[in-house]
Parts: C-alpha cells; sequence; structure tokens
C-alpha cells in the first residue's frame, strides 16, 4: 500500500494488501481500489492452519506464510470456482473445457479434485498435454475431434456441463468450429 484516502483506518502506508474487483483492481504497477475491496494481508496472516492443543482439547489457529507468488492465485482461482459453481457441477459428472490457458488448467483441477471427469480442448497441442497432466481424462486440439471423444468417452452421454475459458471476445461457441459446417459436423448439437 502506497497510500490510503480519507476515513481509512485499519490499514496503512506499507501494508501489504490483496484486492480484487472488476474495473478497480486492474493488472496494473498502480491501482486506486475502494476499501472494500482491499484486504490487509500480512505474510504471518494470510492463512492458517488449525491444531487441537493437547492437554485441553482447545482448538486454536496458527498463521501459516503465502508469498506473494501464491496469494496472486486467489483472485485468478476465484474466477475459476465462480464457473465449477455457477455450472453446478456435482461428484461423478463429466465436464468438457474448452480453452487450456491459466483459467483453463485451473478449472480442469478444481473439477477434477471435485470428482469430475474432466475433457479439454484448446488449439495449442502444450496445452491440451498439460491438461492431461493436471487431471483431465482426455484432451484434444480439434473440435470435432473433441466432440467425438467426449461421446465415445461417456458412452453417447456427451458432457454434463461444457465451461468454456477460451480467450475470446465472443460467447458463441461457434467460434470453435471449422469455417464450413459442411465438412465438420457441429460440435454444439
Amino acid at each position: 500500500m502506497i497510500a490510503i484516502g480519507d476515513g481509512v483506518s485499519d490499514i496503512g502506508v506499507g501494508d501489504r494488501v490483496a484486492c480484487a474487483g472488476a474495473g478497480y483492481a486492474v493488472h496494473a504497477e498502480l491501482a486506486c481500489v475502494p476499501r472494500l475491496l482491499v484486504a490487509k494481508s500480512p505474510v504471518e496472516a494470510y492463512g492458517s492452519t488449525h491444531a487441537v492443543t493437547a492437554n485441553t482439547g482447545e482448538r486454536r489457529s496458527t498463521p501459516f506464510p503465502v508469498s506473494f507468488e501464491e496469494a496472486a492465485f486467489a483472485t485468478v482461482g476465484a474466477i475459476c470456482l465462480h464457473g465449477f459453481r455457477t455450472a453446478e457441477v456435482s461428484l461423478g459428472e463429466t465436464v468438457a473445457v474448452i480453452g487450456l490457458g491459466l483459467l483453463g488448467q485451473i478449472t480442469v483441477q478444481l473439477l477434477k479434485a471435485a470428482g469430475c471427469r474432466v475433457f479439454g480442448m484448446d488449439l495449442i497441442e502444450q496445452r491440451a498435454a498439460l491438461a492431461i497432466q493436471n487431471g483431465a481424462e482426455s484432451a484434444s486440439t480439434r473440435p470435432g475431434e473433441f466432440r467425438d471423444l467426449c461421446f465415445q468417452r461417456t458412452g453417447g452421454q456427451g458432457a454434463d456441463a461444457v465451461l468454456i475459458t477460451a480467450e475470446t471476445p465472443s460467447s458463441d461457441p461457434s467460434i470453435w468450429q471449422p469455417r464450413s459446417r459442411a465438412t465438420a459436423p457441429s460440435l454444439w448439437p
């Protein structure tokens, strides 16, 4: 924190803070963020583990340090978790993740940790390979192949949910299809 506004008394210049919020906490060297979007986060209080005192059975929190690099993933992880929760997927469901950049890779890991079957698709081969390392059951770089893979691996049922984490100015899934729909069946039924 390099400066604080009038009326802010619980954080000060020099404090380590984390911030999030569309339109405010942007990727920049400096950001002017409303107080409600800032959390004081000294290293020793960034997180805690719980321990039980042997002689009394009392539960207490023990602070542990988190690096700036680790803390930087909090908001990105929250974005992925929001997509996961919005899709309302549950244990054992099959989820297709389209776009396997940073958000897609974290989404794959969250889905796998939640007990979902995960299939990934990205136009870049290295990202598809990384998704498999991160827990995807299978991944592809071609839309038609991806569609076929999802149907084959699910006994013709297809995915229960599709999460699009691709970098694109559009939410139109047709951007992931070949230009000529006559030469390839649609990815979307």
